[in-house]
C-alpha cells in the first residue's frame, strides 16, 4: 500500500470517529527493524486503534520474539501488542473474507477448515508473558488475548454464541475499543501496570536493547562513534581507532551467546564466517573487498572489521560525480576480474550492486560483501549460506534468483544492470520480477543507445548478453566481458592493456616518472 493511501485511509478512520474528541492517539512504537504491517489487513487494524486508543495507550505492530519450545528454538510473530496502563494485550488478526462459522474447536471460511486462531494466540500470549516476566520479575506480566477480524465485510456471528472464542474475537468496532481499554473487563484496576507500562513497550520493541549496545564506548579495540544499524544477528558500529581518529572503520558485532540450541548455534556461526570463508578462498584478489574477522577471547562475539567506504561505493559515488568513459571501462572490468576470481572458486556473489562496488583512490574497483554468497561446490555444505535475499523491487537481481540459489550466469546478470547504470544513468527497470513476467528481455527503446545516442553499438550488444531471462544466450563467463570490452571499445591494443589488464605493459626504469605507481600490470626492466 503506498504512504498516499495509507495518509487517505488514516484520514477516514479519523473522520469517522472524530466524534471522539476527549481520546487523544494511541502511540504506535514499532519492532527496531521492521516495517510494521505486513499486509493491509494488519494495516487497517493498525490505523483504527491508532485513532480510536488514548495516548497513553502503546501500539507495538508486527513484532517477533524467540523462545524454546520442547528445547528447540522458534520465532513467533505478534501481529499486534497492546500496553495499556491496566494490562497488555496480544491481538491476533486474521484479514478473512467470507462466511466465517466455527465453535471453540474449528473454524471454516467459505467452507474450508481453518485452525481455530485462538489455540495459537492464547499460546503466543503465555510466551509473551514469560519473556516479559523474565525481564523484570516486578512486571506483573499477564497477556491477554483477543482475536480481531479486519476485514471490513467480516461478521463474527457465524460462531457459536456460547463458545469461549466468541466474546474474544471482535471485528473493528467499539466492542473491541472497550475490551481494551475499560480495565474492569478483565478485573484489573485502572492504573495496574501504569508505572512500568512505558517500560514494557519500549522493551517488546527492542528500544531498552538499543540503549544498552548505545552505552558502550569501545567494541573489538575501537573506539564507537554510532550505531550503524542493529538486526536479530548483529549489531553494526562506526568506529575509529583510540589512538587515531583520522580513519573509521566498520565494525560488526555478532553475539555469539544465544538463547539456541548447539546445533542452531552451529549453523549461526557458519553463517557469520561465510564471507571469511570467501575471502580466504579467493587468495586476497585485488579487486575483492576484504576485511578482517576475529574473535573475542571468551569466544562470545565474533567480528567483522572493515574500513568505513560507504562514501567510496559506486552508490554513493553515482550521486556525486559523472565517470569519463574510461573509468566506467575500468570499473566494469575491474568487477569483472573480481567475479572471475569468485566462479573459479565456485563463488557465486548473488548481490552484485553499486551499494558492494568500491571504487579506491587509484580508480580500482573491489567487489565486497559476499555475506550472501553461495558455494557452489564447497567441501562443508553448512558453510553454504542461504541467507534470503530481497527480490522484491530489487533491479539488480537474477531472475532465477527469485526462486533458488541461482548460477554464475546470476552475478553476469547483475553486473549486466550495473554496466546499463553506469553507460545510461539511470536503471533498464524498477524490478526484476517486472523484467522477468513481462518477457524477460529488454525492448529497443529500452536499449542504451535508444536512449542516448552518442554511445557506441557495441554497448547495445553488450547489454543483450548479461540483461537476459534467457540463460542459452547471457553470458555465463566474466572473461567474456572482458575480452568483449578489449575488443570493441579500444582499437590499440596497448591502451586496452592498461585498462583490462590482459597484458604485461613493459616501461623500462628510466622511462618512471614522480608518482608512477608499481602494480601487477606493471613490469619494471632494468637497463644495463
Amino acid at each position: 500500500m503506498s504512504s498516499g493511501a495509507n495518509l487517505e485511509s488514516k484520514t477516514v478512520i479519523q473522520q469517522e470517529y472524530s466524534n471522539k474528541p476527549e481520546l487523544a492517539m494511541g502511540r504506535i512504537i514499532k519492532p527496531l527493524h521492521t516495517d510494521g504491517p505486513v499486509n493491509g489487513g494488519e494495516k487497517r487494524l493498525l490505523d483504527y486503534l491508532e485513532v480510536k486508543l488514548p495516548d497513553n495507550f502503546y501500539i507495538i505492530p508486527n513484532g517477533e520474539y524467540a523462545a524454546k519450545i520442547n528445547g528447540n528454538p522458534q520465532f513467533f510473530e505478534y501481529d499486534c501488542i497492546v500496553v495499556a496502563p491496566h494490562a497488555i494485550f496480544h491481538l491476533e488478526n486474521k484479514d478473512w473474507g467470507g462466511q466465517l462459522v466455527g465453535d471453540d474447536e474449528l473454524w471454516f471460511v467459505n467452507g474450508s477448515e481453518r485452525k481455530n486462531p485462538h489455540k495459537t494466540a492464547t499460546l503466543k500470549s503465555r510466551i509473551l508473558a514469560s519473556k516479559i516476566q523474565q525481564k523484570n520479575p516486578s512486571w506483573r506480566a499477564r497477556v491477554f488475548t483477543a482475536v480481531t477480524l479486519s476485514n471490513p465485510n467480516q461478521t463474527k456471528f457465524g460462531l457459536d454464541p456460547n463458545g469461549a472464542c466468541f466474546d474474544l474475537t471482535f471485528t473493528l468496532n467499539e466492542e473491541l475499543i472497550d475490551y481494551i481499554t475499560d480495565p474492569s473487563r478483565v478485573n484489573k484496576s485502572s492504573n495496574e501496570i501504569a508505572g512500568y507500562a512505558f517500560d514494557v513497550a519500549e522493551y517488546l520493541s527492542g528500544a531498552t536493547s538499543q540503549r544498552t549496545h548505545s552505552q558502550k564506548s569501545r567494541v573489538a579495540g575501537y573506539e564507537i562513534d554510532e550505531i550503524l544499524q542493529q538486526t536479530d544477528d548483529f549489531t553494526e558500529y562506526l568506529c575509529h581507532p583510540k589512538a587515531f581518529c583520522t580513519k573509521f572503520y566498520k565494525v560488526r558485532e555478532y553475539p555469539l551467546v544465544r538463547n539456541e540450541s548447539p546445533a542452531a548455534l552451529t549453523t549461526f556461526r557458519h553463517k557469520i564466517e561465510n564471507a571469511q570463508v570467501a575471502q580466504e578462498m579467493m587468495e586476497n584478489s585485488p579487486y575483492i573487498h576484504t576485511s578482517e574477522y576475529r574473535m573475542n577471547d571468551d569466544e562470545t562475539s565474533f567480528f567483522e572489521i572493515s574500513k568505513w567506504m560507504n562514501d567510496c561505493t559506486l552508490k554513493a559515488k553515482l550521486r556525486t560525480r559523472t565517470f569519463l568513459q574510461m573509468e566506467k571501462l575500468k570499473i566494469i572490468t575491474d568487477i569483472a576480474k573480481a567475479l572471475k576470481t569468485a566462479h573459479e572458486k565456485r563463488i557465486i556473489h548473488r548481490n552484485v550492486c553499486p551499494e558492494n562496488i568500491f571504487i579506491l583512490n587509484d580508480g580500482t574497483a573491489q567487489l565486497g560483501n559476499f555475506n550472501a554468497a553461495w558455494f557452489a561446490r564447497h567441501e562443508n555444505e553448512q558453510y553454504s549460506v542461504r541467507s534470503s535475499l530481497n527480490t522484491e523491487d530489487n533491479p539488480y537481481i537474477a531472475p532465477e534468483l527469485i526462486d533458488d540459489m541461482g548460477a554464475e550466469e546470476s552475478d553476469i546478470f547483475s553486473l549486466g544492470v550495473v554496466i546499463y547504470e553506469l553507460m545510461t544513468g539511470r536503471l533498464p527497470f524498477d524490478s526484476t520480477l517486472i523484467f522477468k513476467l513481462s518477457g524477460g528481455e529488454l525492448p529497443k527503446e529500452k536499449m542504451p543507445t535508444s536512449l542516448i545516442p552518442d554511445l557506441p553499438i557495441w554497448v547495445d550488444e553488450l547489454i543483450e548478453y548479461t540483461v537476459t531471462a534467457d540463460f542459452e544466450k547471457r553470458w555465463g563467463n566474466p572473461q567474456q566481458i572482458i575480452d568483449f570490452i578489449a575488443n570493441h571499445a579500444f582499437g590499440n591494443k596497448e591502451e586496452a592493456a592498461v585498462i583490462t589488464g590482459d597484458h604485461t605493459k613493459q616501461i623500462e626504469l628510466k622511462d618512471l616518472r614522480s608518482g608512477d605507481e608499481i602494480n601487477n600490470d606493471l613490469v619494471l626492466i632494468s637497463v644495463h
